[in-house]
């Protein structure tokens, strides 16, 4: 395995994984302090696994887009005038390369909608064997730091029916000792898992620390391995995380 070394996650980069689509929107937010709003959210999810019938599209990049301030100013006058910022995308793809986005369903948000469309643009790809067209919903949404605070134990024993523990992936020990070393803190993943009716309908990575494989091994173990109860519906923000000895 070709392993990335990352530096520390500095809450804004995000990273390129492996995503299946989803018909459920990629919610794309920013932790970054700018002038025009006082507190924002962490980039939501690179990492995409849904429960959907039939064989997943296998994205093979899916990085979030990285906006301009206008268009974060655009976003805010939007939420500020009580209206949302989330519309679709289609894109047509041939032999795992995107070769054109359109904008569809569009919400008035002109440049926000231009900027995701070039960046999926140029950024997103797919497994080679996949050619073809897909719909993608995008939700451009603030949230202060209040509203997305995980109350991550209360959940986990609230709602899970059962939650084992990932194995330890041996093949990152050497990287999670390192970064160990150097961070004085385990490596560990964040993610965000929506449920209804005790089935997993979508997860995402919402941060990391530690190499980017990492991240892919925990979200799938987490799709394999855990299981809600059947009346659990909802949104839910759950760590996972790593000591290498």
């Amino acid at each position: 395995m070709n392993i990335k070394r990352r530096k520390r996650l500095d809450m804004i980069s995000v990273s390129n994984c492996l995503a299946t689509l989803s018909s459920s929107p990629v919610q794309v937010c920013s932790m970054r302090s700018v002038n025009f709003v006082h507190t924002l959210l962490a980039i939501a999810s690179t990492i995409v696994f849904a429960a959907a019938a039939g064989k997943p599209v296998i994205l093979t990049s899916a990085p979030n887009p990285q906006l301009s301030y206008a268009a974060w100013a655009e976003i805010v006058a939007r939420r500020n005038a009580g209206k949302g910022t989330s519309f679709q995308l289609a894109i047509h793809v041939k032999n795992g390369l995107v070769t054109s986005v359109e904008i569809v369903n569009p919400c008035g948000a002109d440049l926000v909608e231009q900027e995701v469309r070039d960046w999926v643009l140029k950024k997103w790809s797919f497994e080679a064997d996949f050619s073809g067209d897909k719909v993608q919903p995008m939700a451009l949404n603030l949230k202060t730091e209040k509203e997305q605070k995980p109350r991550a134990e209360e959940d986990r024993r609230r709602v899970l029916l059962a939650s084992p523990p990932p194995l330890f992936p041996e093949s990152l020990r050497g990287y999670l000792k390192e970064y160990q070393a150097q961070e004085a803190k385990a490596g560990g993943v964040l993610v965000r898992i929506v449920v209804k009716s005790g089935q997993v309908t979508d997860i995402r990575t919402v941060d990391y620390k530690g190499p980017t494989e990492l991240s892919i091994y925990t979200t799938r173990w987490v799709l394999e391995h855990w299981r809600f109860k059947p009346d659990v519906t909802g949104i839910y923000f759950l760590p996972v995380f790593y000591v290498a000895h």
